[in-house]
């Protein structure tokens, strides 16, 4: 009876590790083949609307064009300005806005790097593109993305931990317990064989 703890603690541990090490590779194979390509396909749709977005602007008579910053405003959550914000603390940006960046350059020819901005309706990212005249900057609103893969992910690895855990307690239960079963079971039997024994060594004795 003493070795079937240690033999259920042998396998749950392994059997966790096991499906630990699979976690982060699934994770990973994921991420890589599924999250990765949507999020460039997102950031692509995302960067050619900035872009048609200046260029139809652009193209549009003076007194129509308040209405349609209006209408961009309010159905797509862009802006459109004439200078990029001062310089600030800009330097780091979510993953999803370093993908936009490669699609604007990408579409525009040049390299952008997104200056972000503080206002009161929530952060705002812009970049300068190109017009016939000249430039014009886009600004996308911080809410248009409302995503956090690391928190989704992190969030994942540590559902799946404890799934793993569960179920690697509960294989070991399933391995062990007719191993537990067949030893509770031999143990009579066996101090029986030796009580008889030990009789007949007491007869011979005599």
């Amino acid at each position: 009876m003493s070795q079937h703890p240690s033999l259920a603690r042998q396998y749950t541990v392994r059997l966790a590790l096991t499906f630990i090490l699979m976690e982060p590779l699934v994770a990973g194979l994921s991420t890589f083949f599924v999250v990765l390509p949507l999020a460039r396909r997102s950031a692509d749709d995302v960067a050619g609307l900035m872009v048609l977005s200046v260029q139809t602007w652009a193209e549009l008579p003076p007194q129509t064009r308040p209405a349609f910053e209006q209408e961009l405003l309010a159905s797509h959550a862009l802006a459109l300005r004439a200078e990029l914000p001062g310089p600030g603390s800009d330097e780091w940006h979510p993953p999803y806005f370093y993908l936009l960046e490669d699609a604007l350059a990408l579409r525009t020819g040049l390299m952008h790097h997104l200056s972000s901005e503080s206002l009161d309706t929530g952060t705002w990212y812009w970049a300068e593109v190109p017009t016939g005249n000249g430039h014009l900057v886009v600004g996308l609103s911080a809410t248009r993305i409302d995503s956090q893969p690391m928190t989704a992910l992190a969030m994942a690895l540590l559902v799946g931990l404890l799934f793993a855990m569960a179920v690697a307690l509960w294989l070991a239960r399933r391995l062990t317990e007719p191993l537990a079963r067949l030893e509770a079971a031999s143990a009579p039997i066996g101090q029986g064989a030796a009580r008889r024994c030990c009789l007949r060594q007491g007869r011979v004795s005599w």
